[in-house]
């Protein structure tokens, strides 16, 4: 991918960028172990011409999906796996047609029984974040219905992926 940005041409990795990633909007630089470039789609957009609100947690939830699997998860509703337990976003500008956004994920902690996560959509065209979230994924046994406790070989993996 080139992008011409300032009068010079810049590079990007498409679809899946798996170096670190270094955010430019803060002081201290975030690690973002999973990082998904994902292309706004003419569809996405509501009567507003902006992409729909609903559309930025499909985004975040490409990300969370992207990042349990690194670590092994599968997301077959048997046997231990996660379910979502909460989330939540700010908006902080719009997105429209055409554009490509990065999807970032990281890890903030790991629990007995879940797992809470940070996100950042950041938009190409503007070069700025549009919007921040959380979630908090519980992991849970399908065979008995009940909670589980997070997996040691996917706590190890977490905690290997995410530097924490």
């Amino acid at each position: 991918y080139q992008r011409r940005v300032r009068g010079c041409f810049m590079m990007f990795r498409p679809l899946f960028i798996t170096k670190r990633y270094l955010s430019k909007n803060t002081d201290l630089p975030k690690f973002w172990p999973t990082i998904v470039q994902i292309k706004v789609n003419w569809a996405d957009l509501d009567t507003f011409h902006h992409v729909n609100n609903k559309v930025y947690l499909a985004w975040v939830e490409h990300a969370r999906i992207e990042h349990a699997t690194k670590v092994g998860i599968s997301f077959y509703p048997r046997g231990i796996s996660l379910i979502l337990a909460s989330t939540a976003i700010d908006f902080l500008a719009p997105v429209s047609y055409p554009d490509t956004v990065i999807a970032k994920t990281r890890t903030l902690s790991i629990g007995k029984t879940s797992w809470n996560s940070e996100y950042e959509i950041e938009s190409l065209n503007s070069n700025r974040v549009v919007a921040k979230a959380t979630a908090r994924q519980v992991f849970f046994d399908f065979d008995k219905g009940v909670k589980a406790e997070v997996p040691e070989k996917v706590r190890r993996l977490l905690e290997e992926l995410d530097q924490i």
